[in-house]
């Protein structure tokens, strides 16, 4: 409440108003008078102004501290402002609430405990408060609030909570549509029906902002269509009768179908219109699709673009001829001036230098400009790992200082690229394996990458040092360096390696890397764990290799991490002869073809093609493929493929003869698979997979045919599986099952089950 006393105001209007000799607050016990007096104009010494006094009086009033407000003058000169401050938070309470978490509900409460009430604030808490319990899936619950006076002019805020039962959606249904199937639009939309897995996921939860985005879904989906006149009506949110869950029916109108009618380009072209015609989607009789007029006028814009005309406008007029059900397309085109890179400035990079991200634009100053060229900019400062995958990279375009100048801000927010971690985990192959990592991915700022690995399982142990850097001295040529020693425990032998290697090379483009190095290797096989004497091998006989390592990769995948469209392609040689002080002659060869392509509704197909040879002058067992496992032909037993020989069981004389699998100098192994998308929120995965190839020895043809084996000496599986990427690393589980089985010796079950848990080299 705010007065002006009547003296006040006539003494306002008065010609002889007096200036004031004092302004005197009363009334406020927390609130200093300093306070008050900073927070009005009216000061000693000037005449009273009404119009100044009613701005003070409402400057006070939204300080938000005081009930009531009064001015009056005493002696004709004495100013005094009388307050009432309201009762400020001794403490906020809630009663009642058992499911939610504390930061949560205190981040939506507005009330907070020292400053003063605000029963506005109060009414607004129990509003989000009741909204957040809706979100967690209690739709039916209700939040009240009571104000309870408490000692030194204080009050107690208390939210009373009515916390039912978590309510799921059991039952979410659109009506009316026809010409789409429930399938296709339900999989688009943001509410979901509760699954199995509704206790990890949010899935049955209900929110009425996502079921508001729902319709606006479904008007898109039709117009994606060519439902022009499609009516989405207001959904219909029911509790079951037993109140345990939710029914949600979403009425649809579908209306009919328009097809593209004329279709024009006006305006400044830059390419004859039947050039232009080819780059839209939408073609005269074909259906008309909203999405595809976004697209169409998104590639006409990205040509102009690419040409350097950063402000060329593309419009756009649909004219729909309700009666034929039939859309006119006119595309207006203007491209304004041809434009260069003015600048290039770059911030928040805190520790990368300026140079890592500037070399990674493939724009420069004084460039014409191209959006083609600043989405490819983004995407290789994104891939370098030193920034947050989530917004971490912008480009923002701002005018130069001319019309034909465009200045390009790239604004980063770097993330942790030097780890210290250690993994523990569980699979069918290593047993029990435990693993710790030191890493810098971005030494001192330069983006060179420093590592120092260590790995032990019941079958493996592994340590490594590894330095690289992709861009030597500012250029595209790369270096690499590594030490490793690794040791591996076979069924029949123990396989020691140390040594390391040397590698330079140069990138071309954005997808190629060509390199040429050397590596230092010296291999041994443990004799003490030799149970089955391998062809041709003395046991602990070390050979030391010394190879030229030649190397190409193409890799223009879109993550490296989870990809979903691209081809990661290897092809490397490992030559050794003795002048290379080597003690062995080989020649390895190894090749592999990785292809991913995306599929509706989150699915990816992938394929892979991998092969192997290997040269020697002696018979190395130790260095020969094999087959099986589930990072191999899934279904086959780790290492069961590959030719086999008979062997003494023993080192005695009279040691009985055994059929072992002794590898073999050639394999080919390929893979297709379709992984999809079972819980998006957890991350969850299925899998479906074909698998095929062999493993071959000396003097066998490529593709020969065996035995059993069909065609043309494949031995080929399918399978199934789930993928977690869980918090712990990724966990798969996958069942395979042989359609070329064999018997014998070597024999294989009718399925085999695999698993790896915990995070993996």
């Amino acid at each position: 409440m705010i007065r002006l006393c009547l003296s006040l105001m006539l003494f306002g209007t008065s010609a002889q108003a007096a200036p004031l000799s004092e302004i005197r607050v009363e009334g406020n016990r927390r609130v200093e008078d300093a306070a008050v007096l900073g927070t009005i104009s009216t000061r000693v010494g000037q005449e009273i102004d009404p119009i100044r006094v009613a701005r003070d009086v409402r400057r006070l009033w939204d300080l938000g501290r005081f009930s009531s407000i009064d001015w009056f003058l005493e002696s004709g000169t004495v100013l005094i402002i009388r307050v009432k401050e309201r009762p400020s938070v001794r403490e906020v309470r809630h009663e009642g609430l058992d499911d939610i978490d504390q930061e949560e509900r205190d981040g939506v409460t507005e009330v907070k405990a020292g400053f003063p009430i605000d029963e506005a604030a109060v009414r607004r808490s129990t509003v989000k408060l009741r909204k957040l319990l809706s979100d967690k899936g209690y739709y039916l619950s209700e939040v009240g609030y009571r104000i309870l006076e408490a000692p030194d002019q204080r009050v107690d805020v208390v939210f009373d909570y009515v916390q039912g039962n978590k309510v799921l959606i059991h039952r979410y249904a659109l009506v009316g549509n026809r010409e789409i199937d429930d399938g296709e639009l339900k999989g688009r939309l943001q509410l979901k029906e509760r699954d199995w897995m509704h206790f990890l996921t949010d899935s049955g939860v209900f929110d009425e902002e996502k079921l508001n985005i729902d319709s606006q879904i479904l008007e898109m989906l039709y117009r994606d269509r060519g439902y022009l006149d499609v009516k989405i009506g207001t959904p219909r949110v029911e509790v079951t009768p037993d109140k345990a869950g939710l029914t949600i029916e979403i009425p649809i109108e579908e209306g009919k179908a328009y097809t593209v009618g004329r279709l024009g380009f006006a305006g400044e072209l830059i390419l004859p219109a039947d050039r232009l015609d080819r780059v839209t989607e939408l073609k005269p009789g074909a259906l008309f699709s909203a999405g595809a007029l976004h697209r169409s006028t998104a590639a006409l814009t990205r040509i102009y673009k690419d040409k350097g005309y950063a402000y060329a406008n593309i419009g756009t007029d649909a004219r729909p001829r309700k009666q034929e059900q039939i859309v006119d397309l006119d595309f207006t085109l203007q491209r304004g001036p041809r434009v260069r890179v003015e600048r290039i400035e770059i911030s928040g990079n805190y520790k990368t230098r300026d140079k890592v991200i500037r070399r990674q634009m493939k724009l420069q100053e004084g460039d014409l400009y191209s959006a083609t060229a600043v989405e490819r900019s983004k995407l290789r400062i994104t891939t370098l790992g030193f920034f947050e995958q989530e917004g971490g990279v912008e480009i923002i375009e701002r005018p130069g200082s001319a019309p034909d100048q465009i200045v390009l801000e790239v604004k980063v927010r770097e993330q942790m690229t030097g780890s210290i971690n250690a993994n523990f985990g569980y699979s069918s192959y290593d047993n029990f394996l435990a693993m710790a990592a030191v890493s810098q991915d971005n030494f001192l700022g330069h983006g060179t990458k420093l590592a120092l690995q260590a790995q032990y399982s019941s079958v493996r142990q592994i340590f490594s040092f590894n330095y690289s850097d992709p861009h030597l001295l500012d250029t595209n040529w790369t270096l690499s360096f590594s030490l490793f020693d690794n040791e591996t425990a076979y069924d029949n032998f123990v396989r020691d390696a140390r040594g390391a290697t040397l590698v330079g090379g140069y990138r071309f483009g954005d997808y190629l890397h060509l390199s040429l190095g050397w590596m230092g290797e010296h291999v041994a096989i443990d004799q003490e764990n030799l149970r089955i004497p391998l062809p041709g091998v003395i046991p602990g006989e070390g050979l030391f290799t010394s190879a030229l390592k030649i190397r190409s990769t193409w890799d223009s995948r879109d993550n490296r991490l989870y990809p979903s469209r691209g081809w990661y392609n290897t092809l490397g040689f490992d030559w050794a002869e003795p002048w290379m002080l080597s003690e062995v002659s080989l020649l390895r060869t190894d090749a592999a073809v990785r292809g991913y392509y995306p599929l509706p509704l989150g699915a990816v197909f992938k394929a892979s093609v991998r092969l192997g040879h290997l040269y020697s002058d002696r018979p190395l067992p130790q260095e020969n493929f094999f087959a099986g496992g589930i990072y191999s032909l899934r279904g086959f037993r780790l290492r069961s493929v590959g030719p086999t020989a008979r062997v003494p069981n023993g080192y005695t004389p009279d040691s009985p003869m055994v059929e072992e699998v002794v590898g073999g100098n050639k394999q080919l192994i390929g893979s297709f698979e379709v992984e999809f998308p079972l819980v998006r929120a957890a991350r969850l995965t299925g899998v479906v997979f074909y698998d095929a190839g062999n493993v071959w020895a000396r003097g066998e043809p490529w593709l020969g045919g065996q035995p059993g084996v069909w065609p043309h000496g494949l031995l080929h599986s399918v399978g199934y599986g789930v993928r977690w990427q869980s918090p712990m690393g990724p966990l798969r589980f996958e069942i395979g099952y042989p359609l070329t089985p064999r018997s014998g010796p070597i024999y294989d079950e009718p399925s085999l089950f695999e698993f790896t848990i915990g995070s993996l080299f």
